[in-house]
């Protein structure tokens, strides 16, 4: 939920390039283009890339409303979602809402002074924390490019997420999971966290019940997901579909069906999940 993924970025259509590339045929280029090359250093490199770009044709340009090039340009990365997938979640602050909601939900479940509720909240951010200067994390860098270094603006929460997590950094059901790798629980202390909520709960594997949302839905969704279920054993793992997003379409309805059909993942609609976390608007 951080800025280089999910951060709404503002492109006029009527002044955009008339060429246009998706996301998917970006992406087999940077990786050919960029494997020899490792990491893009700057504005040279990114408009040598697009210079070779232009010499491609995308079948699928005729559907595309904003040219997926134009966020390599701003951003010197590919980790943003599509512009079809941002609209799909920010249209009427369709995110920021949930969020708002949320979070008021649980911090009226978790006040000590209330008494007649019997849920409880946990939230467990998961933050892409990367460092460059760090070999291991080089092979992810290389490709994708430069996305959420650490204290910079693109890995930064998205608002209102970031506003809330700096009014309350001490919450005891708020934490920060900094992730330099696609696997969130890999030197992470996410297994110690989630195992401590579950003790000093007397709760099990088999009763918590985890929500997921966020992106990118077939990649750290997916991965995460994997290791909920299949590694850790949790029964009841939940996905809301309508607040996930992808790089593109495909990605999305590849994540779905994978965690739906393979992992036996719960995946909801918005309502659903409201209803299943009883989150009231």
């Amino acid at each position: 939920m951080q800025n280089d993924f999910l951060e709404q970025l503002q492109f006029d259509p009527a002044q955009s390039d008339p060429w246009k590339v998706g996301y998917e045929v970006c992406r087999d280029k940077w990786i050919t283009y960029f494997k020899e090359k490792k990491l893009p250093r700057g504005e040279k490199d990114i408009n040598d890339f697009i210079n070779e770009l232009r010499e491609i044709e995308d079948p699928a340009a005729n559907e595309l409303e904003i040219s997926y090039h134009e966020y390599i340009k701003k951003l010197k990365h590919r980790v943003h979602i599509g512009i079809d997938q941002s609209k799909r979640l920010w249209t009427n602050n369709r995110l920021g809402n949930f969020i708002d909601d949320l979070m008021e939900t649980a911090k009226n479940a978790n006040d000590p002074n209330k008494h007649e509720s019997k849920d409880r909240y946990y939230f467990i951010h998961l933050r892409d924390w990367h460092d460059p200067s760090h070999q291991d994390e080089r092979e992810e860098l290389n490709n994708y490019g430069y996305h959420c270094i650490k204290g910079s603006h693109g890995a930064e929460f998205i608002k209102p997420l970031s506003d809330y997590v700096q009014k309350h950094p001490y919450d005891t059901f708020t934490q920060v999971i900094n992730s330099n790798s696609l696997s969130s629980f890999t030197e992470t202390k996410l297994d110690f966290i989630m195992d401590s909520i579950i003790k000093n709960h007397n709760s099990s594997t088999e009763k918590a019940t985890i929500g997921v949302f966020g992106v990118v839905t077939n990649v750290k969704l997916k991965l995460l997901t994997f290791e909920l279920k299949v590694v850790h054993n949790f029964k009841q793992v939940y996905l809301c579909e309508d607040l996930s997003a992808a790089f593109c379409q495909h990605g999305q309805d590849e994540g779905i069906e994978y965690m739906r059909y393979n992992l036996g993942v719960n995946i909801l609609k918005e309502n659903s999940f409201r209803e299943t976390f009883k989150v009231k608007k």
